[in-house]
């Protein structure tokens, strides 16, 4: 199963549910997590936005853009040391229901692992986010 099936399949049928704020700090966190490494493949985003179709989007940003955007804030925050928990604690902030949490924190653990190698900051990524998350890991 290659990552954007994973991301689709975490979605499933909970992606229903996820409000506008909660699908907004979903692809803050999968873009995050994709770009911790500071290395994404050119047609990700791409494939990212055809995958992400079943999470709903009330807005009148477009999802392509929203994930530009997202990629761009994410970039910005890269600085492991000095931002990530800041940043972890935001998207914490904006994933309200349990589902959601869930669902978001598997699609990163997912996304560190996918291309074999789970660097030490994409290790450390993850248990920021659990913190973030209140997940015990």
């Amino acid at each position: 199963m290659g990552l954007f099936d994973f991301i689709a399949d975490c979605l499933g049928e909970n992606a229903d549910d996820f409000s506008q704020t909660e699908s907004e700090a979903f692809i803050d966190a999968v873009v995050y997590a994709m770009l911790i490494d500071r290395r994404i493949d050119s047609n990700e985003e791409e494939e990212l936005a055809r995958q992400l179709d079943r999470l709903p989007w009330q807005s009148e940003v477009l999802k392509m853009d929203y994930v530009k955007s997202s990629s761009q804030e994410a970039g910005r925050n890269l600085s492991f040391e000095q931002k990530a928990a800041e940043y972890c604690a935001g998207i914490a902030g904006r994933l309200q229901r349990e589902a959601a949490r869930e669902v978001t924190l598997r699609a990163c653990r997912n996304i560190v692992r996918s291309d074999g190698e789970l660097k030490p900051v994409e290790q450390a990524l993850v248990r920021e986010l659990c913190v973030a998350l209140g997940d015990s890991e």
